[in-house]
Order: structure tokens, then sequence, then C-alpha cells
């Protein structure tokens, strides 16, 4: 997120055309997780579009879970599952 945003600020401000490509690239990718994501909602998976939003979803899985975890909502003690 911080890199998208701070190469959104160097293109803003005339960075070079490197910058340009790089987040050209960076808006195609969280386009595809955005398009991703709406085929998952409809129970349809096309690889090519499943695998950014799965990294998307999983980067903000990482982050959830250290935001659960400083605000002592989450612990790191794993609880064993209950058999039936």
């Amino acid at each position: 997120i911080l890199a998208f945003i701070a190469n959104a600020v160097i293109v803003l401000h005339g960075g070079s055309s490197i910058y340009k490509v790089i987040f050209a690239c960076q808006v195609a990718f969280y386009f595809c997780a955005a398009v991703g994501f709406l085929l998952e909602q409809s129970k349809l998976r096309v690889k090519a579009l499943f695998v950014p939003y799965y990294f998307c979803m999983m980067n903000y899985a990482v982050i959830a879970g250290i935001r659960r975890y400083m605000l002592k909502k989450q612990t790191v003690i794993w609880e064993k599952a209950k058999r039936k």
C-alpha cells in the first residue's frame, strides 16, 4: 500500500517514465485483483485474476492479524480443536 501511494506521489510530481510504467503496472495489478474479487463473489475463478486477488487478500489478512494482536484482541496461543 505504501509503495503504491509513494509511487503515485512520484508520478504526480513529474517522476521519470520508469515510475510511470511501474505505477501503470501497479494499477493494472490492483484492477485485476478487484475483478478477481468480483468474479469470486459470483463463484467464478479465473486463475489469471484469482492470483492477484489472493495475494491482496493474504496481505490484508496479515495486516488484520497484526492489528488484532496489537489491540490485544488476538492471542498467539493455539486452541485444540473440539472433536465430535
